[in-house]
């Protein structure tokens, strides 16, 4: 996995975390705000995420070594991050990107309405709302 930033003058990147099989929230609200605002989407699970059965309908990336310094390493070439909540977390990582990331973190349920916004500064706060919030 590449830790690439955006190509200056390309399309932000919406980062999508897998930490279940079931990410269908995410990916909806990615593709969403996508529509929204012209962005490119990208996919990374984090070690102790289960496999996709059946195959995810955009590649997935696996996240080496330690999974939350590499997801705090692709917030700064995100435009934002989004993680479905509602099972498990594999190592915390919304836990420790939540005190970490460069970028928005936008954590939904499987529906993709917004459940919980945290900021680049860790201002983080408990909210439902749009995908175009």
């Amino acid at each position: 996995m590449t830790d690439r930033p955006a190509r200056p003058g390309g399309p932000p990147i919406i980062t999508v975390l897998v930490l279940a099989d079931d990410f269908s929230g995410a990916l909806a609200y990615a593709l969403d705000y996508a529509l929204f605002r012209p962005a490119a989407v990208r996919a990374v699970r984090v070690p102790g995420a289960a496999l996709m059965h059946p195959p995810a309908p955009i590649p997935i990336r696996d996240v080496g070594g330690n999974a939350g310094a590499s997801l705090m390493r692709l917030s700064t070439s995100s435009e934002r991050m989004v993680a479905q909540t509602g099972g498990r977390d594999p190592r915390g990582v919304l836990a420790q990107l939540r005190q970490s990331t460069h970028s928005p973190l936008v954590e939904v349920d499987r529906d993709g309405a917004v459940v919980r916004f945290t900021d680049p500064w860790h201002w983080s706060r408990s909210l439902r709302g749009s995908a175009a919030g």
